[in-house]
């Protein structure tokens, strides 16, 4: 996660946003990694070990994951303008409903 106050001169956190649209390392591929990370992570613990629990926590994540997508991206577009549009295009969110 080194491209963040690299390439875009600020944090993954709130307080410190970036200030310049980051589109590469893993940003290339998915708009949020590190939530993608985590889904498939608790996917793959829930398979791995038949845990019901394991995939409720998925699903509630998952859930969370699409909530954060739902207010986060107009904001974004407002921020990045169309250079975002145009990334939004070309990498995903990692999972298409």
């Amino acid at each position: 996660m080194r491209e963040c106050p690299q390439i875009g001169k600020g944090t993954l956190l709130p307080t410190n946003p970036t200030q310049n649209l980051v589109v590469a390392g893993p940003y290339q591929y998915v708009r949020n990694p590190m939530y993608c990370g985590v889904i498939f992570v608790l996917s793959g613990e829930a398979i791995l070990l038949g845990s019901i629990y394991l995939l409720g926590w998925f699903f509630l994540f998952w859930l969370f994951h699409l909530v954060i997508l739902f207010f986060e991206e107009p904001g974004l577009v407002k921020r990045f303008g169309e250079e975002y549009v145009i990334c939004g295009k070309m990498c995903t969110d990692g999972f298409h409903v």
